[in-house]
């Protein structure tokens, strides 16, 4: 009988990967210098977060669950040895940010520590996976870094390197024989890796809500439902800019609700961005923490 606990993932060695600071602004066409500042994934918005939870009384409510390096071979499930192999060596500074083995996109820096911060997100995400599976904790949230939804197999691309819910997906089937996993994503941008490694699969549901042509430009539209045996079981919900915390419970009633009763999952694995924001510089969707708190 799983219990009343949240569970809550969180490692020092996340931080450790250091994207530093930002003196170029890429935009649709160009780009443009600006004076250094932090990165707009920088370590210290994890931080603060971790902070937070720690001022406000909520860790101590929680139950921790430790992370864990991933393995190698539960990194293959979606991205390629060669890839895996180039971002150890970008991280240890002896490899090229682009080569046969893929890239990492300049949105992406790396640091002599992200290697490892990445492994432990990977395993972090299937750790939390295992323990609500295992009925420790009745929900688990995983505050890692670095994030992955946007990363594809062999490329490291919006601030992402491994594609943590893939894997946690993964996971879930492989070790319980889960057959239905539904992945809900409202960060603000499009979860093209997520997609991309699901698209033509029927076991995993991704459903994202997501400004409309924002990032990646043109992925995420509404057309884009899948192929093969997976037509269908991707769901794209892109909203205009202004959508607000109307719009977005509007959403989640009259599409993301009904869809996943249909569907019923097993496990539900949500990618929660927080950057739909009306404070988030990087996109303009105006949620409001009251919206946020209706969506979970």
């Amino acid at each position: 009988m799983p219990t009343s606990a949240t569970g809550l993932v969180f490692d020092e060695r996340f931080l450790g990967h250091d994207t530093g600071v930002q003196t170029t602004v890429m935009m649709r066409e160009g780009s443009f210098s600006l004076a250094p500042e932090p990165h707009p994934s920088s370590l210290f918005i994890t931080q603060r977060i971790k902070q937070f939870l720690d001022g406000s009384g909520l860790t101590a409510r929680m139950q921790l669950i430790a992370s864990r390096a991933a393995h190698e071979d539960e990194l293959t499930v979606y991205h390629t040895r060669e890839y895996i192999a180039g971002i150890r060596a970008m991280s240890e500074g002896v490899g090229p940010m682009k080569g046969p083995w893929g890239e990492a996109e300049l949105d992406t820096p790396l640091s002599h520590a992200s290697f490892e911060a990445a492994l432990y997100a990977a395993g972090g995400a299937m750790n939390a996976v295992s323990a609500v599976m295992d009925g420790e904790v009745r929900n688990a949230y995983a505050l890692l870094r670095p994030p992955g939804h946007h990363a594809m197999k062999n490329r490291a691309m919006g601030f992402c390197i491994f594609a943590n819910a893939v894997i946690a997906a993964y996971y879930a089937r492989k070790v319980y024989g889960l057959e239905r996993v539904m992945i809900v994503d409202w960060d603000v941008h499009h979860g093209n890796g997520t997609q991309d490694a699901f698209y033509q699969d029927s076991n995993v549901l991704f459903v994202s809500l997501h400004q409309h042509n924002w990032y990646p430009q043109l992925s995420g539209e509404l057309e884009q439902v899948g192929s093969g045996s997976g037509t269908g079981y991707t769901v794209n919900i892109p909203l205009p800019a202004g959508t607000g915390d109307r719009g977005y419970r509007a959403a989640f009633e009259q599409l993301v609700l009904p869809i996943g009763l249909q569907y019923r999952p097993q496990l539900i694995i949500i990618s929660a961005g927080q950057d739909a924001s009306w404070l988030d510089p990087l996109a303009q969707m105006m949620m409001t923490m009251a919206g946020f708190r209706q969506l979970s």
